[in-house]
């Protein structure tokens, strides 16, 4: 699947589990909803969506609150575990 389609359904994605631009979201959730994804793909486009000026994808900043789940879902950018996903207006 080419990065383009990956990223539409991330976007899609997004879209259905917010009710707000900006709102974030956490990747567990969407990896939940494109659980047919391949997960390299899947992480490929969440690194490359980082530099979008609408995306922002972070660490949460409280660990203690991350679950199993959470941190299995991760995105490592840099040298950070990444948790969250927020798309928003540019």
């Amino acid at each position: 699947m080419a990065a383009a389609e990956v990223e539409a359904l991330v976007r899609s994605a997004y879209r259905n589990l917010t009710t707000a631009p900006g709102a974030w979201v956490g990747l567990a959730d969407v990896r939940d909803r494109l659980a047919d994804t391949d997960r390299a793909a899947l992480d490929a486009a969440l690194r490359a969506m980082v530099g979008r000026d609408d995306v922002r994808i972070i660490p949460v900043a409280n660990t203690k609150s991350l679950t199993a789940r959470d941190r299995a879902a991760a995105v490592r950018i840099g040298n950070e575990d990444n948790h969250a996903l927020s798309i928003g207006p540019a």
